[in-house]
Formats: structure tokens, C-alpha cells, sequence
């Protein structure tokens, strides 16, 4: 489960187990943002996050233990400056995985 923080500065976007109780002390991962999260979506392997800086983040998840370390990687980013007027009235997000990243 991923949720961010908008309560801590900076921005923080956490990773929770689904088979744990949802406590801080249950964080898998924080990842730093330099903008607040907007919209989070999850497709596939991939964890989507538009940011209000107009900010595209995708994220590559993996399943791990706590003891292996990180489970997201920073796939990419894109910025929407000069696209996308308001980034808060974005509703939804997707992500087409080119065929060469797909796994087989």
C-alpha cells in the first residue's frame, strides 16, 4: 500500500505491507517528494504519481522483505510544465509499458 504525507515536510510517499498493521512503525520505505502527490495509481509492476509541480513519477515495484531494502525504483519522470495548465484537475493517470521492458 502506498500512501504519502502531507503532515511531515518534506513530502514523503510511504510503502506499507498489505499483511501488517498500518503504523509508522510498519514502513517499508519513504521515498522523498519535492512536491505534494495528487494522483497515486498502481498498474502491473509500476506505481504511478502525478505531483502537484506537474510532475509524472514512475516508480518500478518489487516484492521484498524488509531486510532486502528498497522496493520502489525510480523508473523515470516527466514534466507536464506548459502541458497541463492546472496539474489538480488531473484525475486519473496511466502508463503504456513499451514491449522491450515487458517482461516475458
Amino acid at each position: 500500500m502506498a500512501d504519502d504525507s502531507d503532515s511531515v515536510s518534506p513530502t514523503q510517499l510511504r510503502l506499507f505491507s498489505r499483511d501488517t498493521p498500518l503504523s509508522l512503525a510498519d514502513t517499508l520505505e519513504v521515498v522523498p517528494l519535492d512536491s505534494a502527490p495528487l494522483v497515486l495509481s498502481a498498474f502491473d509492476s509500476s506505481l504511478l504519481v502525478y505531483t502537484a509541480d506537474n510532475t509524472f513519477h514512475h516508480f518500478l515495484m518489487r516484492g521484498a522483505t524488509r531486510r532486502e531494502g528498497p522496493k520502489l525504483r525510480v523508473c523515470g519522470s516527466i514534466g507536464f510544465e506548459g502541458v497541463v495548465q492546472d496539474p489538480r484537475k488531473v484525475r486519473g493517470i496511466s502508463w503504456l509499458v513499451p514491449k522491450s521492458q515487458q517482461r516475458a
